[in-house]
């Protein structure tokens, strides 16, 4: 049934109603949008796509109640007075022990410093093919450059996998 003037221009019309866009009501000078404060159009599009906004609708709610709850601003808790905060305590790099240990620390017993969390970097091996994964690519102080010892491990490493594969 498609929509006429005269349906159109009915007061009896749903305008503003998924009915209303049902039976044709698709302009966007829908009377929906002055009566209710939606258009039929507007109405199935947000019923199709927000999930609330349909469970509101399914649960009877009219829409003029629904996009009123939504322009209704609600105002945000006062916050609460900060307390404030302590000196920070300075902290020293070391592990000291307690000092309500009940049986003393033995002698000779080395107390050591805390694990220092990071990575800890050690000075590339030059000439191996671990020197050019930690990065020396180019311009090798050894007689063999880590760039032709990599080359070579891969070489190898290429070689007697082959020949496992071979051999199964």
């Amino acid at each position: 049934m498609s929509l006429t003037s005269a349906d159109y221009l009915e007061d009896s019309y749903p305008h503003g109603t998924l009915v209303g866009y049902q039976r044709g009501c698709r302009a966007n000078s829908c009377r929906g949008k002055s009566d209710v404060g939606i258009s039929c159009l507007e109405l199935q599009t947000r019923y199709v796509a927000d999930w609330s906004f349909r469970k509101n609708i399914n649960s009877g709610m009219d829409a003029a109640v629904i996009i009123a709850m939504e322009k209704i601003v609600v105002e945000k808790p006062k916050k609460l007075a900060v307390k404030t905060a302590r000196k920070p305590q300075p902290r020293s790099l070391a592990y000291s022990p307690k000092t309500s240990r009940k049986e003393p620390i033995p002698e000779g017993v080395v107390i050591m410093p805390r694990k220092q969390y990071g990575r800890i970097t050690t000075p590339a091996s030059h000439g191996t093919a671990e020197g050019y994964r930690r990065g020396c690519k180019a311009d090798c102080p050894s007689e063999v450059t880590c760039a032709d010892a990599n080359r070579a491990y891969n070489r190898e490493n290429y070689r007697k996998n082959r020949q496992l594969k071979v051999q199964s």
